[in-house]
């Protein structure tokens, strides 16, 4: 990129749940959500500040099947 650097943030992450996925993503506020289609439905959860969520385990302690990224606006 014209030897400049190209920042990423982490936008969310998905998890592999036995026979389905669950994701957690992260909103422009910092605010990280949950989602479970099974238990949740259509409807995310907030689990609070991303500085207060640990996005490297799932809510079961699953490992992140795919982390999401976004690159960084300057």
């Amino acid at each position: 990129m014209n030897g400049k650097h190209v920042w990423y943030n982490l936008q969310g992450t998905i998890y592999y749940r036995q026979v389905h996925f669950t994701a957690q993503y992260i909103d422009a506020k910092h605010q990280v959500w949950f989602n479970d289609g099974i238990q949740t439905g259509h409807t995310a959860v907030c689990e609070g500040n991303v500085q207060a969520v640990d996005l490297s385990t799932g809510p079961d302690a699953q490992t992140p099947e795919l982390y999401i990224y976004v690159r960084h606006k300057i």
